[in-house]
């Protein structure tokens, strides 16, 4: 992005390593300074791939949000971070849920959802267990 002056970027934003380790600020950063659009992948994302998701997710890669009120909160997270369209994810069902979680992105992340995201976050091995540097 500092060589560049590319119209957008789509970056893994996922709440667990943004809040837990701070993975992907620095580029979220950068992307708002120049005014770039931001795709956000794995918003819905949890942890690090489980044993049980090769039967219940078994085109994963990781351990998905298994609870919409979950997602819902991780999604708006997202977008309240400054992210402005996310790809959802391939599982058909929680594809669905991003549908309906998209129509209520304009109603504000609340402190209460906020605080709910960050002991999820502190309990969770992140997906990208990088440190920003």
């Amino acid at each position: 992005m500092e060589r560049y002056d590319f119209d957008s970027i789509m970056f893994p934003f996922n709440f667990v390593s943004l809040l837990k380790n701070d993975y992907g600020s620095l580029v979220l950063k950068k992307a708002l300074e120049k005014k770039m659009g931001i795709i956000g992948l794995k918003s819905m994302v949890l942890s690090e791939r489980q044993e049980k998701d090769v039967i219940d997710y078994p085109k994963g890669w990781y351990h998905p949000i298994e609870s919409l009120d979950l997602a819902t909160k991780a999604v708006k997270y997202t977008f309240s971070r400054g992210v402005d369209a996310i790809v959802p994810p391939g599982n058909i069902d929680h594809f669905r849920w991003a549908l309906e979680i998209i129509k209520q992105v304009d109603t504000p992340l609340t402190d209460n959802a906020l605080n709910d995201l960050k002991s999820v976050a502190k309990a969770t091995v992140p997906l990208f267990p990088l440190k920003a540097r």
